[in-house]
Formats: C-alpha cells, structure tokens, sequence
C-alpha cells in the first residue's frame, strides 16, 4: 500500500473529511488529496502534521499488522508523558525511579 493509499484509509477509519483534517492538520485540502491521488509525496514534517491530525503515530500509519499496535488510555499516556517530562529534565536514572514507583 502507498502513501496516499494509507492516508485514504486511515483518514477514512477515522471517520474524518478532507476538510476536517485539513483545518487540524494545517494542510491544505488540495494537498490532501493529491496525496490520496499518488500525485504528490509528502515531507516527513507534512506527513506528521498529517499523523497528528488523525490522532495517530507514523508507526500506526505505516503498520499494515494490526497486531502489532498497542493502544494507550488517556491515562496511560499522561503517565507516559509525565515521565518523559521527568527523564528529560533530571536525567534517565531519576525518570526510570519515578516510573517505577508510580
């Protein structure tokens, strides 16, 4: 499956209109849909923009086995990036303690 084959897909899992990702993604419609068409390539920053607006990661994007993904909660993912806060601003060793006692 290509890029624009994908972005179709995903798009359409997502149940979301050219349009609608367009505003939240900051990426024209135009744009969109020459990429669903194969007559245009993304760069990596559009496609993240595009990654982004759908509410998934370049790695689910690209995954063709859904078993593969896991999914985090809500809360799950403030704990994930909590921890991150902590890690990058007092080193590894202090991050991974947090994390463990949480």
């Amino acid at each position: 499956m290509n890029i624009g084959e994908r972005l179709y897909y995903w798009r359409n899992l997502k149940q979301t209109s050219v349009y609608k990702l367009s505003k939240i993604s900051g990426v024209s419609e135009n744009h969109i849909r020459n990429l669903e068409n194969g007559k245009k390539q993304p760069t990596i920053k559009t496609l993240q923009a595009i990654t982004d607006g759908l509410n998934i990661t370049l790695s689910e994007f690209f995954n063709t086995e859904n078993n593969d993904i896991t999914y985090l909660s809500d809360g799950e993912k403030r704990i994930l990036d909590f921890c991150q806060f902590y890690i990058l601003k007092y080193g590894e060793k202090v991050g991974c303690i947090f994390a463990i006692c949480l």
